[in-house]
């Protein structure tokens, strides 16, 4: 397997999943220009990808969908809430989607991938679990908040991609609305640092080989801090030996190889 993340933050999520034959994007937050010029950096195009799988609602996970699939009308998969709440916020009523349950694993082509819940103020935002029957990866972003049934689905993942949004005092300190700083630090909001690197503590595995840090705060965090804080606590736990990643709102990462 391998992956590319195209863009991650408040200007827009997109990540390339490929294995075999079947190449995916989860969600379409930059606009088609974007996502087609990100692509080629990777050697891709549109029109090689089997499938996009939506997140959650909000506009920067999807307002690159209606130009994308205008431009190339690719399957999309969403559960029932998200198809509606897409639907609404790109302001285009789509019947080409194929509709999932959470919980319910489903195939599209060499993947199998596992919808789960997580807690962010979206209608009913999931994260996932993909594996091509050798390798397994997990994207998890967008949630304030850590539940076992969050952990019990990243155990045994050879990469995760996993939000590191921000630093709890930066936070404080930055010029944002008070209504979006309590938003951000609830259970329904975005993770801290530190609380990505308890997540990691808490299902490291002998397979898990990289962390990808995604969805990181330009203002309310940085990319060294967010990389020294998941660092040191691999170092702690002695797992030094798992790599760590950063993502990026204006570029798209290497692509990166199980």
């Amino acid at each position: 397997m391998n992956i590319c993340v195209l863009g991650s933050g408040s200007s827009g999520n997109c990540i390339y999943i490929g294995s075999g034959g079947t190449r995916i994007l989860v969600d379409a937050g930059l606009n088609h220009k974007h996502t087609c010029l990100r692509l080629a950096s990777v050697g891709l195009d549109l029109s090689q990808i089997s499938g996009i799988l939506f997140t959650h609602d909000h506009s920067d996970h999807c307002k690159g969908l209606p130009i994308i699939y205008k431009n190339n009308p690719l399957p999309i998969f969403g559960n029932e809430r998200t198809c509606t709440g897409i639907d609404i916020a790109v302001k285009r009523h789509f019947e080409e989607w194929t509709v999932f349950e959470n919980g319910s694993a489903f195939t599209l082509g060499d993947f199998s991938i596992l919808p789960f819940s997580v807690p962010h103020d979206a209608s009913d935002p999931v994260a996932y679990r993909i594996s091509d029957g050798t390798s397994t990866i997990a994207v998890i972003t967008d949630l304030g908040d850590i539940t076992p049934g969050i952990l019990r689905n990243l155990l045994d993942c050879d990469l995760i991609v996993l939000e590191s949004n921000h630093d709890p005092v930066l936070l404080h300190e930055s010029d944002r609305a008070p209504s979006l700083k309590q938003r951000i630090a609830s259970r329904c909001g975005h993770l801290t640092n530190e609380m990505a690197a308890d997540i990691i503590e808490k299902i490291h595995s002998p397979r898990l080989r990289k962390v990808v840090l995604a969805h990181i705060s330009l203002e309310c965090n940085s990319l060294p801090l967010a990389r020294k804080t998941m660092c040191d606590r691999l170092r702690k736990i002695g797992r030094d030996d798992i790599e760590v990643h950063l993502t990026f709102q204006d570029k798209p990462t290497p692509l990166i190889t199980l």
